[in-house]
């Protein structure tokens, strides 16, 4: 007995016998309709990956690399596979920009103008501080650029607090706002519940008198490294439902059970949530920002740009200064005419 699928994948369609799900070709999750879905969208997304020390958010990075471009590259730094040594691996804020996908391969791929980027971070700390806070919302509203180190920026908030951060990081650079939020966690370790606290209270506040449409970050979790743990299934199962009760999301629609395989590899698996990651359709709410600052900040971020409106600006100045002696010219010459005539 067949039944038609609805939902995630409504051209499915799932055997009740035997439990298995059997896509339509156009249906089946692939690099291929992850490029269709974004061909029309009218902006870039940046997905964040957050999670503790030794999660597993590099290694989630390379395996989404290579499920995309079919390629076994490393991009990110990992460290060791069990995570045990407590040390961090990446230490910036680093943009992998259309998910590093190879230029050559771009072109085969016919990847669209607008496919997401991932964006790896440092292992934060499971705590729900106000230090912590600042600096997922500064990372969150675009004010961190690319390639800047996440230890010197905490210890500049140890030392000097937060406001000297607000100076060091006045702008807000519209390519640099998140629009998703990847939470990582090993199931090898306890689940970071204050860690999540912190990141849901920053990235889906609550509303105000003062901000009636606050942001809306959409949340996904993975839970990695569940091939390490030598717990039995029940114990794995609960540790899921910790997970997710802590982030608040749905299995089906935010959820995967994630495995990184050390030789590049993936599974059918990781293409199935990442066709839940990777959809422009997915809502979210950015923070409301005046042109003004959004503009100032491009600036910044792309100095050909400010070169363009300078010489611009240049142009019609000149412009302006050549139509006038000319114009003076022309005036002089009828006024003579017109004095010679009378005359």
């Amino acid at each position: 007995m067949y039944v038609i699928g609805l939902g995630l994948y409504p051209n499915c369609i799932h055997s009740k016998q035997t439990g298995i799900m059997k896509f339509s070709g156009s249906q089946l999750p692939s690099p291929k309709r992850f490029m269709e879905r974004y061909a029309k969208a009218s902006e870039e997304e940046n997905i964040l990956l957050i999670g503790a020390v030794g999660a597993g958010k590099s290694a989630t990075i390379n395996t989404m690399c290579a499920s995309l471009s079919g390629e076994r590259l490393y991009r990110a730094p990992v460290g060791s596979q069990s995570g045990e040594s407590g040390k961090r691996t990446t230490t910036h804020l680093i943009w992998y920009n259309k998910c590093r996908i190879d230029e050559k391969r771009m072109k085969e791929m016919r990847v669209p103008k607008y496919f997401p980027n991932l964006v790896d971070m440092t292992g934060l700390g499971n705590e729900d501080s106000a230090q912590q806070r600042k600096l997922l919302d500064m990372i969150i509203t675009g004010k961190i650029w690319d390639k800047t180190s996440i230890p010197a920026i905490q210890d500049v908030q140890r030392t000097q607090g937060d406001r000297r951060l607000e100076r060091m990081f006045p702008l807000v650079y519209r390519g640099r706002r998140i629009h998703k939020i990847l939470f990582v966690a090993s199931a090898t370790d306890r689940i970071p519940t204050a860690l999540i606290e912190c990141v849901k209270s920053v990235a889906q506040p609550d509303g105000s008198a003062t901000c009636l449409n606050p942001r809306y970050i959409p949340i996904f979790g993975l839970l990695s490294k569940h091939d390490l743990v030598s717990t039995t299934e029940i114990d794995l199962k609960k540790k899921e439902q910790e997970f997710l009760e802590c982030l608040g999301i749905n299995a089906d629609t935010s959820y995967s059970l994630w495995q990184n395989s050390a030789s590049g590899d993936y599974s059918f698996s990781n293409l199935e949530f990442m066709d839940k990651l990777f959809s422009p359709d997915i809502r979210h709410v950015l923070d409301e920002i005046s042109i003004v600052k959004l503009w100032i900040g491009d600036l910044y971020e792309k100095p050909s740009l400010f070169l363009a409106i300078i010489i611009g600006i240049a142009a019609v100045f000149l412009g302006i200064n050549s139509f006038f002696p000319m114009y003076e010219m022309m005036e002089g010459l009828l006024w003579s005419v017109f004095v010679d005539k009378n005359r």
